[in-house]
């Protein structure tokens, strides 16, 4: 569900369909076909991961688990290659919720970034000693950063 059914990639690419038929994403405003448009877009730009998993993610596992032409040692391109995109992804993010704080003086989302972030440190400190919790640890944060951004909607 990070990436097939996340509500911030749906979002944006709904909203820029929207745009680019020269419409906004509201309910009184869209037709039906603006609906389907839409929905045959997002479709179109998220189904590659689930067809690229099912063709080529076995042999892929298979080549990085077996070690690459580096001489069996890990860090190689696709190492690196995903570590900049998640930090471009969520720089992306990050810095759209910074600038709607300074500009419109929005709190919130930097504060569940904020409280997401170090329940994540927290859980990955904990999961040095307890090997289970790794697999739980994003999913745990997530859910902390959904409670902290209620609880602090609240307050703020």
């Amino acid at each position: 569900l990070s990436v097939v059914g996340n509500l911030q990639y749906e979002a944006t690419v709904a909203s820029i369909a929207a745009e680019n038929m020269g419409t906004a994403l509201d309910a009184s405003l869209l037709t039906l076909d603006n609906l389907v448009t839409i929905l045959l877009v997002m479709t179109v730009g998220i189904i590659w991961g689930c067809v690229l998993s099912v063709l080529v993610l076995k042999p892929y596992s298979e080549r990085l688990q077996g070690g690459n032409r580096n001489g069996g040692r890990k860090g190689g391109f696709a190492s690196w290659a995903m570590t900049a995109m998640m930090i471009g992804l969520c720089a992306t993010f990050i810095g759209s919720y910074i600038a709607r704080g300074v500009v419109y003086k929005e709190v919130l989302p930097v504060a569940t970034f904020l409280v997401s972030g170090l329940f994540m440190a927290f859980l990955e400190y904990l999961g040095r000693k307890w090997s289970w919790l790794e697999s739980f640890s994003l999913a745990l944060s997530m859910l902390a950063g959904m409670a902290a951004a209620v609880i602090l909607a609240g307050v703020l």
